[in-house]
């Protein structure tokens, strides 16, 4: 159970929007869960007045209740408001006892009432006003005003049914003669219907044996009137030895009419039987704090009646002054007033009054030490969780002062309705109409000298009540303190794990189920035994620790096992205490028991320290038990597969990825950045990730995250959506020359083309000289093959997945395998032009003459393809026949020629 130490008053969500703490058992439906992030409701704020606390000075002012202030501002504030009334919220009590209220600054609170034809119309403006009050001189604080309330009806009526037929044993049994008291399943628990697990009681039998209760220990009960007159609680109602003669409160008050006479109401009678109704005294239920059955030998309810069909805003705070100034050293307290945005965010002045009776109670109003009639010194106070089944911080309860009690069912598992949070501080039955309407639910007295059943965490805080009455019963005298109580209170558990029984409630539920046996145990200051062997299971992030459950002499076994960790060292208890710790919860195991904790959290590959000390009930400490071990190496997942995407059309473009973990761990996924863009599949250890053309034209990255719920691996997938582009001619065709007819040639044409999106590519050939030049194209290879000497011409054509496309030519020439491809013009006029061969590098070029002399000689180096192209100038030479003869690597080479 935690609780904050810090206060933090807070206006705007003051406690607004009161919800009762016990439903009616027709309301078969489950409430809603909702989260602790939900806003307080503020429906519960009263629109009549607001509350002030002042200084001394202006208290004097008021001290008489007067309109008229000296201060102009303080009279400006109340004419604006239409103030009708200016009343003390705490009465200003009797001899010492006043001084004492004073000394609390009870005094200085006050209550402005407003007209009705001035009040503030909605929450907002009257939150407005109490933060003007704030601002004036004299006020020290403001605040709403809560409104509190119970059910109308709440109730199933039962009529008396035959003797129990559970007897006791010549007195060697506990089990008491009221003939209800088999069906009272909280105090014994045998299983009594269908679906009850025997055990989920109080385990009150036992603790009878030690305290039956006793008639020196006052509870007030704030809540409805109870009847004092009733058959089964009269004996234990308590009586005013010096009633106040204006007040004449000869068994408590009525504050919410601030009259004398109580009016019994049911919700009320009800809390107070379960608390002291009489045991053994042979008819109705037992109270846990009933007595033995002799009469008047129980512990005594005090009446403080807080809320009836009037609202009196002053009532429940007053109340608490007054039981602590007559006597009550416990208070039951089953209402509450909705919930608040922190653990403390409770009413200033219900704070005041709260921690003035557990500042006060038992103690003496001069000197403040334990009156000798007082079986404790200090009180303490006692809320039920209320019933919304929310996880939200509800007030009073969650204030840390008092003692939060949440509910569970005759199987242990949390009542449905009962709200839950890390401010609840036990549990105990309350009914759940689940396991049976109504013998599942708690019977009780009710008014009119009857009894009935109910359900509700205002049915599980007086079971705690009552246990808190038995150990003051017991244990109260000179230096028995409340702390003493409550420790004893919410160490005292029954042998369950109550989360186990939740786990969807885990630190939600309070220390555990309340064992009245238990909370009446003597310690004898004896620590458990030490731990002997412990063992670990070695995980990534994780140590799951093993050891057997230590004896206790005088309790047992051990409540709780602390655990210490820490990556220094630990080489004696000082450095110990310096690591971290957590407590393991124990009250479930018997000695021997297998404890089974695992330590999550941890490092990854990292050496920890640590240290086991087992701790009693009483917080005495054994020996600790010394050990190391180390996590283990985690390896991250591997992602495969990564590679640009390009959308360029509606048509989607799916990536598979394959995923493997080294370690065998399985993995999960998330995706992040431009992920609008994508959808995922995973397909075993593959994800299939399709991206869609879903936003505008541009750059995008889509980000992959894979996790082995240890380490992450991220990636990055980069996306491009653009318009398409055609392929791109990346090499251009060079000339291409078949030597000799029959001569081919193979090429891949991939080499002169690209797409820019990646798309595949599809290709196509047209040939303008079909008859110089065969065409073959499979895929991407083109073959050509020359026919006919000659020139041949083609187009290729590259097309993408789209359609877009990019044409080259392609140029052929089918030549003769010779030194020269071509002779030209002939006959020829002026000039002649040879082409040589590509394997010509020199040669000798020469014309020869019929008569057979050589004419023209000329030597021709190859050092460019140009140079291959030989112009030979033939203007001086006679009109004619000639041989032209080229000579080149031991070839000849000749070609008649005419001159004109």
């Amino acid at each position: 159970m935690r609780k904050s130490d810090l206060f933090l008053p807070c206006l705007a969500l003051l406690l607004i929007g009161l919800f009762p703490s016990c439903t009616t058992p027709e309301s078969g439906l489950e409430p809603k869960d909702q989260s602790a992030t939900e806003e307080p409701i503020e429906d519960g704020i009263s629109h009549e007045a607001i509350r002030i606390e002042v200084t001394e000075e202006l208290a004097n002012a008021l001290e008489h209740g007067t309109l008229r202030a000296d201060d102009p501002k303080v009279q400006d504030f109340m004419d604006r408001l239409g103030v009708v009334s200016v009343t003390r919220v705490f009465d200003e009590g009797e001899g010492a006892y006043r001084e004492r209220r004073r000394r609390a600054g009870l005094h200085l609170w006050y209550d402005i009432t407003l007209s009705p034809d001035a009040k503030p119309t909605s929450t907002r403006a009257l939150l407005r006003a109490v933060d003007e009050a704030k601002e004036i001189d004299g006020i020290v604080y403001a605040e709403a005003i809560p409104v509190i309330s119970l059910p109308s009806s709440s109730v199933i009526r039962s009529a008396e049914p035959a003797r129990s037929t559970l007897r006791s044993d010549n007195g060697a049994s506990t089990i008491p003669n009221d003939p209800r008291f088999d069906d009272q399943w909280y105090l014994y628990n045998r299983g009594q219907e269908p679906g009850f697990v025997p055990g989920f009681d109080i385990n009150v039998l036992d603790a009878w044996k030690e305290e039956t209760g006793s008639n020196k220990v006052i509870v007030a009960v704030l809540d409805e009137g109870v009847q004092v007159d009733h058959p089964d609680l009269v004996d234990n109602i308590w009586t005013n030895p010096s009633p106040n003669p204006e007040m004449n409160d000869l068994h408590g008050y009525n504050f919410s009419k601030e009259k004398s006479e109580i009016d019994p109401g049911d919700h009320g009678t009800h809390v107070a039987g379960v608390i002291a109704a009489s045991r053994n005294n042979g008819f109705g239920i037992a109270g846990v704090a009933g007595g033995d059955g002799t009469r008047g030998s129980g512990v005594k309810i005090m009446s403080c009646e807080i809320i009836s069909d009037i609202a009196n805003l002053r009532a429940a705070p007053n109340a608490f002054p007054y039981a602590a100034d007559h006597g009550a050293v416990i208070t039951n307290n089953s209402w509450g007033m909705g919930g608040g945005p922190d653990p403390d965010a409770i009413p200033k002045s219900y704070k005041v009054a709260i921690d003035y009776f557990i500042d006060n109670a038992g103690c003496d109003p001069v000197t403040g030490e334990q009156l000798p009639s007082s079986p404790m010194k200090g009180g303490v106070v006692i809320f039920s969780a209320g019933n919304d089944n929310k996880e939200y911080y509800y007030m009073p309860p969650a204030y840390k002062r008092v003692i939060a009690v949440g509910s569970n069912g005759p199987t242990g598992v949390r009542a449905i309705y009962s709200n839950h949070g890390d401010w609840v501080d036990i549990s105990a039955p309350g009914g759940d109409y689940r396991f049976g309407n109504p013998t599942a639910f708690i019977l009780s007295t009710i008014a009119d000298d009857l009894y009935g059943y109910m359900q509700g965490t205002s049915m599980a805080a007086p079971l705690v009540t009552g246990v808190a009455a038995l150990i003051a019963s017991k244990f109260g005298g000179k230096g028995f303190t409340n702390e003493e109580l409550m420790h004893r209170l919410l160490h005292s558990l029954r042998p369950y794990d109550i989360e186990e029984i939740n786990p969807q409630y885990r630190g939600k539920l309070g220390a555990g189920y309340i064992d009245a046996t238990k909370a009446l145990a003597v310690d004898r200051h004896l620590p458990p035994q030490a731990i002997r062997e412990v063992k670990v299971d070695e995980g990534y992030d994780s140590l799951t620790i093993h050891f057997p459950a230590v004896t206790d002499e005088d309790d047992g076994t051990a409540l709780s096992y602390n655990l210490y960790y820490g990556e220094k060292p630990f080489s004696d208890v000082s450095r110990m205490r310096g690591g971290k710790t957590v407590e393991v919860k124990a009250a479930k195991y018997k000695a021997g028991d297998e404890v089974v904790y695992t330590l999550k959290g941890l490092l990854l590959d990292h050496a920890y320290s640590l240290a086991l000390v087992p701790v009693d009930r009483w917080d005495h400490e054994g020996q600790p038990v010394f050990f190391s071990a180390r996590t283990r190496a985690n390896h991250k997942p591997i992602v495969k597969g990564i590679q640009p995407v390009f959308l360029t059309d509606a048509t989607p473009i799916t990536l598979r990825l394959s995923i493997s973990d080294p370690d065998g761990h399985d993995w999960t996924y998330r995706l992040s950045g431009d992920a609008e863009a994508a959808m995922c599949h995973r397909d075993g250890d593959a994800l299939e990730i399709t991206f869609r053309r879903l936003r505008g034209e541009g750059q995008y990255s889509l980000i992959l995250v894979v996790s082995d719920g240890y380490e992450e691996t991220m990636v990055s997938i980069p996306f491009e959506i653009a318009q398409n582009k055609s392929p791109l001619v990346v090499k251009e065709p060079s000339l291409i020359r078949l030597k000799g007819l029959g001569a081919s040639v193979e090429l891949d044409l991939r080499q002169y083309f690209s797409d820019p999106e990646g798309d595949a590519v599809s290709y196509e050939v047209k040939s303008y000289s079909p008859q110089l030049i065969g065409v073959d194209l499979s895929g991407s290879v083109l073959k050509l093959k020359g026919l006919v000497f000659g020139k041949a011409h083609l187009e290729v054509t590259a097309k993408d997945a789209k359609g877009a496309f990019v044409r080259v030519p392609l140029r052929v020439d089918i030549v003769p395998d010779e030194l020269a491809y071509r002779v030209y013009p002939i006959p020829c006029y002026d000039h002649v032009v040879v082409e040589l061969s590509e394997d010509i590098y020199l040669a000798k070029i020469a014309l020869i003459s019929s008569a057979g002399q050589e004419v023209l000689q000329r030597y021709v180096t190859v050092r460019e393809n140009s140079d291959r192209v030989v112009r030979i100038d033939t203007s001086h030479l006679a009109i004619g026949r000639y041989t032209l003869v080229i000579t080149a690597d031991s070839k000849t080479y000749s070609k008649s020629i005419v001159k004109n």
